[in-house]
C-alpha cells in the first residue's frame, strides 16, 4: 500500500494530509505541525470509512476534494472522494454532516491504481473492469461529487484501448 501523503494550500497556509493510522487521515499544519483536521477516530462514528484502508492521497487541482486510492476488506479497492475544503474548515465536526464522502466502484484485489484528477468535479481511474484478473486497459472518468449517502457518483466516460477478449459477453465494467 502506498504512503498515504499529500500537500495542499489551505486558508493561506501550506497543510500536509496524511494517514494516522490505517483507517484515519490527518491534515497538518506543514509550518507548526499543529493538527487541522482528523476523521473522527471511533469506528461507529462513520461506518462508511471504519474499514477503509487509506491508500495514495490525491487533492484536486484547486485543493477543494480529495480521492483516496486504497481498500476495504474483502480486500477490493475502493477508491473514496470528500470535501478537503470542508473537513479542512470544520475538523471532525464536518463528518456528521454531509462531507460529500462518495465511494467510487470498487475492483476485486485492485488498489493503488493510477487516478487523476481532470478538474474540480472529474476524476479518472485507469481500467475497465471489477476484477484485477479480467481488467482491460482503459480508463472511466467519474464525477467526483459526493453526496451524504456515499453512493458512487454516475459514469461519464470511458475509453477503452488495444484490448483482446478473454471471454465472451460484454467486457467487464460495461453496460
Amino acid at each position: 500500500m502506498p504512503f498515504s501523503l499529500a500537500f495542499t494550500e489551505h486558508a493561506g497556509r501550506v497543510v500536509v494530509l496524511h494517514r494516522g493510522e490505517w483507517n484515519l487521515s490527518e491534515a497538518t499544519d506543514a509550518a507548526t505541525g499543529a493538527r487541522v483536521a482528523r476523521m473522527p477516530a471511533a469506528d461507529g462514528d462513520s461506518p462508511a470509512w471504519s474499514d477503509h484502508f487509506h491508500g495514495a492521497l490525491h487533492p484536486s487541482p484547486a485543493g477543494t476534494r480529495v480521492a483516496s486510492d486504497g481498500w476495504v476488506w474483502h480486500p477490493l479497492g475502493r477508491p473514496v472522494v470528500w470535501n478537503l475544503d470542508r473537513w479542512l474548515t470544520e475538523g471532525e465536526r464536518a463528518w456528521s454532516g454531509d462531507i460529500g464522502w462518495a465511494g467510487l466502484p470498487a475492483c476485486a484485489y485492485h488498489w493503488d491504481r493510477p487516478l487523476v484528477w481532470l478538474d474540480e468535479d472529474r476524476l479518472v481511474l485507469a481500467g475497465l473492469g471489477d476484477d484485477e484478473r479480467e481488467l482491460l486497459p482503459g480508463a472511466r472518468v467519474f464525477d467526483g461529487r459526493g453526496r451524504a449517502e456515499a453512493l458512487p457518483r454516475p459514469l461519464v466516460h470511458r475509453y477503452a484501448g488495444q484490448a483482446r477478449r478473454r471471454r465472451e459477453g460484454p467486457l467487464p465494467g460495461t453496460s
